[in-house]
């Protein structure tokens, strides 16, 4: 058997990497940080109510809001703070956001740390 598991996994890592990617909405038709299920006519006021009652929902939104700037100012460091917290909480969406702000070099470490 020539090769043999050896011979795959460059294919493996490949097909890693494009199911990675896709998760950030470089590919395919996933959602990503500028398309989320998100309702962007809901005041601001009103979602951080719902996110110190505790919704993850919420808090994902309001780090969609400031990654985005819709409905909000542009605000890379406010973003990947709610994002946290909200993945803090198991919101998946908001990992992925906070991945994808980190991949992108669009936030750093440090700044998400301070909070």
């Amino acid at each position: 058997m020539k090769g043999g598991l050896l011979s795959i996994l460059p294919a493996m890592a490949v097909a890693c990497a494009l199911v990675m990617l896709s998760a950030c909405g470089t590919l395919g038709r996933g959602y990503s940080y500028n398309d989320p299920p998100f309702d962007d006519q809901i005041e601001l006021e009103d979602l951080y109510a719902e996110a110190e009652a505790g919704s993850s929902s919420a808090m994902a939104h309001l780090g969609w809001r400031y990654d985005t700037g819709r409905g909000a100012p542009t605000n890379p460091i406010k973003a990947s703070q709610w994002y946290q917290v909200a993945a803090d909480e198991g919101h998946s969406l908001a990992q992925n956001n906070l991945g994808c702000l980190f991949r992108d070099g669009r936030q750093s470490m440090r700044a998400t740390v301070s909070r």
